[in-house]
């Protein structure tokens, strides 16, 4: 499985590059803290956090730490249909999605490096 794995995170590289924005790397330090007790009470408070993002203010090591928290929040429940539908109470289906998309693919990039 874990050359399955290899494969499709080499598959989806281009798509990786094309999720970061070409900046220079700067040293990112993330904060993996997230506020609450219970998964249900993290996931509403970074889920707000992302609802809240405006592109013109927020920087882009600030978007992708919100979606790599995400993204172990998620993995703390072994990416199950029960946290999917609890993440998709919060957008509309179209933006749940993407939001589920974003939170992987960032969870596997940062797991790689």
């Amino acid at each position: 499985q874990s050359e399955n794995e290899a494969q499709q995170i080499h598959n989806n590289l281009y798509i990786y590059l094309l999720d970061l924005d070409r900046e220079e790397p700067k040293n990112i330090t993330l904060n993996l803290y997230i506020p609450g007790d219970d998964f249900k009470q993290k996931l509403a408070h970074i889920c707000g956090a992302i609802t809240q993002i405006q592109k013109r203010t927020h920087s882009n090591g600030t978007i992708l730490e919100l979606f790599f928290k995400l993204g172990q929040l998620l993995e703390t429940q072994n990416w199950q249909p029960s946290a999917r539908r609890e993440l998709y109470s919060y957008f509309s289906p179209r933006k749940a999605r993407n939001v589920w998309k974003i939170a992987q693919r960032t969870h596997q990039l940062f797991n790689i490096r």
